[in-house]
């Protein structure tokens, strides 16, 4: 496994030889695609409120507050509880007669699934905070969805996070 922490003269170079750069890319359109969304809306908000940031909540910035709060755990867990059921039907005898790149390419489906699913439900109360402060000018829901941009910006993958996922769930499954 190659360092983590050791740089690179190629700035271009996303992938690493076990994980192809197409999944990687794919992967990072697709996270920065939600998180432009978000931003873009925001500028809309922030255009419509005239940058207004009002400290008294009304009840659609407590809801908007509360479905954060409930999506937010539900990120952590739903994205695990799936790909978990993914991995059961991935075989250990599949895995244990693979090379690493065959093995990390198997999971990649699963690895996917589970990265689009934390996003968008993080992505829903981003949007649903942004309609709040839209209404309710609460500076609260502003912050809620600027929090939520830069959660989704944390996960971006990379092929080096992706590969050390893989190399966790093939340890995983072949250990049963």
């Amino acid at each position: 496994m190659s360092n983590p922490y050791s740089t690179t003269s190629d700035s271009d170079s996303i992938g690493t030889d076990l994980v192809p750069v197409a999944d990687v890319r794919g992967m990072k359109i697709i996270t920065l695609a939600l998180i432009g969304g978000v931003v873009m809306f925001m500028g809309v908000t922030l255009i419509l409120n005239e940058g207004a940031l009002g400290t008294e909540p009304g009840l659609l910035a407590w809801i908007g507050l509360g479905f954060f709060a409930v999506l937010f755990v539900q990120h952590l867990i739903i994205p695990q509880v799936v790909v978990g059921n993914v991995l059961k039907s991935v075989s250990a005898d599949e895995l244990r007669n693979g090379t690493e790149a065959e093995k990390i390419q198997q999971l990649m489906p699963a690895f996917r699934t589970q990265h689009i699913i934390g996003c968008a439900l993080l992505e829903g109360p981003a949007f649903l905070n942004l309609v709040a402060y839209l209404i309710d000018d609460f500076v609260g829901n502003l912050a809620v969805a600027i929090l939520v941009v830069v959660m989704l910006a944390m996960k971006i993958p990379s092929a080096t996070s992706i590969q050390w996922w893989a190399e966790e769930r093939i340890r995983e499954i072949e250990a049963r």
